[in-house]
């Protein structure tokens, strides 16, 4: 009898450990992502309190062909992969460089992009990458993002000086009163602040990174993931995407 407790306690363990599924996510009638919606024009949230973007309406899209409906949780970027990889998700999406994560599977990559230098309008530091020096100069970038771990790689080295930040707004309000010289972002969320505020981009990208849906590892969400990315490339609804949400893919 001990024996056969012992099996019941494993099993359920191992039960709480089984990743969602496409067959648990039909069953619930629910999708629920992890977002950090702080990151337009991938995910923001509008007047409505509705979370809104790029990265929003792929999410909407993977719900749409699993024929369920769709949550969105709001958590801080560096909260989602652990997340998922916990089963407090069934899935993550904000923006999220492919890499080696612990308890999590990455999609095939659904946007290439790149982290790049914002600076004020008119540029009056001059500043630029590649440079021979970054010394007497200050840059913002948001902690726990590939975002900083590039500047840390390949501007930490020629003296540049840095901040780190919990957010993004925080990072634009120093910049735009000039606490700060520049802000490293990823290259599109650059371009939308190019579009919209008195801000310009310079110099060329640190290095390239591609973006992916997460899941917990032996998902076989991802599989369906993986086909609605290469559906909407060759379809059509991806450009679309792209032209509704003003986002030029990394130059």
């Amino acid at each position: 009898m001990k024996f056969k407790g012992v099996l019941v306690c494993s099993s359920l363990v191992l039960g709480l450990a089984i990743a969602a599924n496409v067959s648990s996510v039909k069953q619930k009638g629910m999708l629920v992502v992890g977002i950090d919606p702080q990151f337009a024009p991938f995910e923001s949230v509008n007047e409505k309190q509705e979370v809104v973007g790029f990265d929003a309406d792929i999410a909407r899209a993977l719900s749409a062909k699993l024929g369920v409906k769709i949550e969105f949780k709001r958590l801080a970027v560096e909260s989602l992969v652990k997340a998922t990889a916990t089963n407090s998700l069934d899935m993550a999406i904000s923006g999220i460089a492919i890499g080696k994560k612990p308890g999590v599977v990455f999609s095939d990559s659904y946007f290439s992009s790149a982290p790049v230098l914002v600076v004020r309008k008119g540029n009056p530091k001059k500043i630029t990458y590649p440079a021979a020096s970054f010394k007497g100069l200050k840059f913002g970038v948001q902690a726990n993002t590939t975002s900083f771990d590039a500047a840390d790689q390949y501007l930490k080295p020629l003296g540049a000086d840095f901040k780190a930040y919990n957010d993004l707004k925080s990072s634009l309000l120093d910049l735009k009163s000039a606490a700060i010289d520049a802000i490293i972002t990823d290259a599109p969320i650059a371009d939308y602040l190019v579009n919209t505020q008195n801000l310009e981009r310079t110099g060329k990208p640190l290095k390239l990174e591609e973006y992916g849906m997460v899941f917990k590892q032996g998902s076989d969400l991802v599989n369906i993931a993986n086909d609605l990315i290469k559906t909407m490339k060759v379809d059509g609804p991806y450009q679309k995407l792209l032209e509704k949400w003003l986002i030029n893919p990394s130059r």
